[in-house]
Parts: structure tokens; C-alpha cells; sequence
């Protein structure tokens, strides 16, 4: 009998099922943000998890604008309105 050497996870059909699935969480596949306009926002973990230069997910993508005015001003442009 061969030897099966691989990590199994449990079938998913949907995948509201595996956002809170108990193997899921337990492995720290999704770590859930606050997010404007939502209850909570799952984000995938970074893969693969290396041990001398772990990776992490610090905080969900910015919506569309939201450091616009914030760059523009480093580029040194007052009016946003002149970028364009």
C-alpha cells in the first residue's frame, strides 16, 4: 500500500462555507479587516509562509482615491484637478 505524503483539507461547495470553516481559521489561512461599508472584509494570507522572511497582510487595498490628494501633493500639485 502506497503511503499518501500530501495535506488534505476538507471539499468545499461554496465558499462562504470556507470563510469560517473550523480547518480554515485553524490554520490561519484568512485574516478578516474592518472595512468602510462592510462587516468584516476575509483577506487570504500571504502564501507561501516562509519562516525567516514571513510575510503578512497589514491592512486591505485603498479605495479608488484615497491617497490621490495625498500624492499629488508630494509631486507638488495643489489642485487635483490640474493633473488631469
Amino acid at each position: 500500500m502506497d503511503l499518501l505524503l500530501y495535506t488534505r483539507s476538507p471539499r468545499f461547495t461554496a465558499f462562504l462555507d470556507l470563510i469560517d470553516h473550523p480547518y480554515v481559521r485553524g490554520r490561519g489561512v484568512l485574516q478578516d479587516f474592518e472595512y468602510e461599508g462592510m462587516e468584516r472584509l476575509p483577506i487570504h494570507q500571504i502564501f507561501p509562509r516562509l519562516s525567516a522572511t514571513p510575510g503578512a497582510v497589514r491592512a486591505p487595498a485603498p479605495r479608488l482615491g484615497e491617497y490621490t490628494a495625498e500624492i499629488l501633493a508630494k509631486l507638488g500639485v495643489d489642485d487635483p484637478a490640474k493633473a488631469s
